[in-house]
């Protein structure tokens, strides 16, 4: 998992969830500046993931990859086959539509989290269609891999039976 960062100013996720997921550039640089660094981080990693057979893969994780568009921008800079995107299905949460903010990465998703939120989440709780996202990401032709990121308040125990019952339900629904 390749997170690509931000303007870290200190602070706590309740700054970062009020600022919507941004912290504006250090003074005299720009977020074209802060891609560029990205770009250049991640294309020298590539031959030493290559050399071992690891795919890297972008988050959309707050920071820079907030916004669907500077992921996407990221991706095809970088232009790697060992480069790929996780789509963190809750995470698209300033995004003025979501589900379009997934389509636009869709196509270069290779791991999926299904965020999930049995008992309430502890910043916020989505309605997330997973039906539709899956959708998305097979029109987009994704053949990856999810996983389950439950960031509900309610135990693991029980919990998790009713994500992976909410998620076969969404994948019948999205390959019927």
């Amino acid at each position: 998992r390749v997170n690509s960062g931000g303007f870290r100013k200190g602070g706590s996720f309740d700054d970062l969830i009020a600022a919507k997921g941004w912290v504006d550039p250090w003074p005299g640089y720009t977020k074209d500046d802060a891609l560029g660094w990205v770009t250049d981080a991640i294309a020298a990693c590539l031959p030493h993931a290559e050399q071992r057979g690891v795919m890297l893969l972008l988050e959309n994780h707050w920071g820079l990859t907030t916004f669907a568009a500077d992921m996407r921008h990221l991706i095809e800079t970088v232009n790697s086959p060992w480069l790929a995107a996780i789509l963190d299905m809750g995470n698209f949460l300033f995004e003025e539509d979501m589900y379009a903010a997934m389509e636009t990465v869709a196509p270069y998703v290779w791991l999926a989290h299904a965020k999930t939120y049995p008992g309430g989440g502890s910043w916020y709780t989505l309605d997330l269609d997973y039906a539709r996202i899956f959708r998305i990401l097979l029109d987009a032709g994704w053949q990856g891999y999810c996983s389950i990121e439950m960031e509900g308040g309610e135990e693991a125990s029980t919990a998790m039976p009713k994500s992976v019952a909410l998620l076969q339900a969404a994948w019948a629904d999205a390959t019927k």
